[in-house]
């Protein structure tokens, strides 16, 4: 069975359809990261900047004794 044409649909909508539309603005990622004394880095991308600043905190205040560097930066 045919459906019947829709003829109707398009006149909800505004014309032209590309003046409503608005860009959503990139959001920003951020990394941490933690070098040990044997040379390995471990790191976590794509955080907000609660969660790197959070991981910072902790690591600062409960630093492990093999911990060299540790820090956070935002993602390019």
């Amino acid at each position: 069975m045919k459906q019947a044409e829709d003829l109707f649909t398009m006149d909800m909508y505004p014309q032209p359809l590309t003046e409503h539309l608005v860009p959503t603005p990139n959001k920003t990622y951020y990394r941490f990261y933690v070098k040990a004394h044997d040379g390995l880095t471990t790191e976590w991308c794509g955080l907000t900047r609660k969660q790197a600043r959070d991981m910072y905190a902790y690591t600062s205040a409960h630093q492990p004794s093999n911990v060299i560097a540790f820090g956070w930066e935002e993602q390019s």
